[in-house]
């Protein structure tokens, strides 16, 4: 596709699909997350009763009475584990929300950097002379051709346009 209106409304409706899959990633994460809680906090309460019951933990502890005191108790020490594996669930969900927005807008300025140059070389030309493509590239090649290999190489590893 060589069209720059077209390239134009094709990444604009990538960019929307893609953010709205990673609102879905998020929403379906929440709604999860809601229901399994109290799943969550009953298996981290039978662990700690466990842990502070079971002789085979006993190894675990330099002075156990002093940890389960210091934990708020089995069940301070059930929560705070509970809270623990929440915070590291949302902190994944963000960070993987993180990575794939970065990886739309990277694919989305190449897209436009393309359209940039498919509509107007001329203006860009300094741009891309100084941030891009060095001169002596330019100098060997046709602008086209250097801006073309620059973006085509981009775009191929961008996760992006896995989505």
């Amino acid at each position: 596709m060589n069209n720059p209106e077209e390239i134009f409304t094709q990444t604009f409706h990538n960019i929307t699909n893609r953010f709205s899959i990673v609102n879905s990633l998020r929403h379906v994460a929440e709604i999860g997350l809601s229901g399994a809680i109290p799943g969550i906090y009953q298996e981290w309460l039978d662990f700690s009763h466990k842990l502070v019951s079971d002789p085979e933990y006993d190894h675990l502890f330099i002075d156990k009475e002093k940890a389960i005191r210091d934990g708020g108790g089995v069940e301070g020490m059930g929560r705070m584990m509970a809270e623990n594996q929440l915070r590291t669930f949302q902190t994944a969900v963000e960070a993987a929300s993180l990575v794939f927005a970065h990886s739309i807008l990277d694919s989305a300025a190449m897209d436009y950097l393309r359209v940039t140059t498919l509509q107007g070389q001329k203006d860009l030309a300094e741009y891309v002379n100084q941030k891009q493509v060095p001169i002596s590239e330019v100098q060997e090649k046709h602008m086209t051709a250097c801006l073309k290999k620059r973006s085509q190489r981009t775009s191929k590893h961008s996760i992006g346009n896995l989505f």
